[in-house]
């Protein structure tokens, strides 16, 4: 599972417990795969750093958190503009999604969130995230979950899901990534 995580995901992680400490916590454990942009990481510095947020982080307290978010989350340079967002600070949280082919944006912020979706990568909240992965608890959870956040792409590739050859499809897709 390939998520992208907003600033606002890193920001809640370091300072307070709940879904997106959790959903750290996952990545930490090789169960997800946190991919950022340099943009991003750019964006918690300015953040932990600012004095008019209250957090107002040292250079060095700084440098180290963005240090440990690059222990565990994988740092692309996406190569696309898009435009598609309400506010175009926001564009590029987008544009690493797609050049990462992640499954899903996890952030608080309004702008993504009223996307719901984009280029059949849902957007969704922390919690939603959590709630996803813990509503999952079948035997092929992966497959589960990507089925339950990215529906008409697998409808798209399997077919009807009325069509009695769905299963024997879906073992044949499950048995050829393994």
């Amino acid at each position: 599972m390939r998520i992208v995580a907003d600033t606002n995901l890193f920001i809640a992680s370091i300072f307070w417990s709940g879904a997106p400490c959790d959903i750290v916590q996952q990545a930490l454990e090789g169960k997800i795969e946190i991919i950022v942009s340099q943009a991003i990481l750019n964006k918690v510095r300015k953040v932990l750093k600012d004095p008019t947020e209250k957090f107002a982080l040292s250079e060095q307290e700084t440098d180290d958190i963005v240090d440990c978010i690059r222990l565990y989350a994988h740092v692309i340079n996406p190569t696309v503009a898009v435009d598609v967002v309400r506010d175009p600070k926001d564009n590029h949280i987008i544009a690493c999604a797609l050049a990462a082919k992640a499954d899903c944006i996890v952030t608080r912020d309004k702008d993504l969130l009223v996307l719901k979706e984009h280029s059949r990568i849902r957007i969704m909240t922390p919690e939603e995230f959590i709630q996803a992965i813990k509503s999952t608890k079948q035997k092929n959870q992966y497959d589960e979950f990507l089925h339950k956040i990215q529906q008409p792409k697998m409808k798209e590739l399997w077919g009807n899901p009325a069509d009695e050859n769905l299963s024997t499809r879906r073992t044949q897709s499950a048995s050829r990534r393994r």
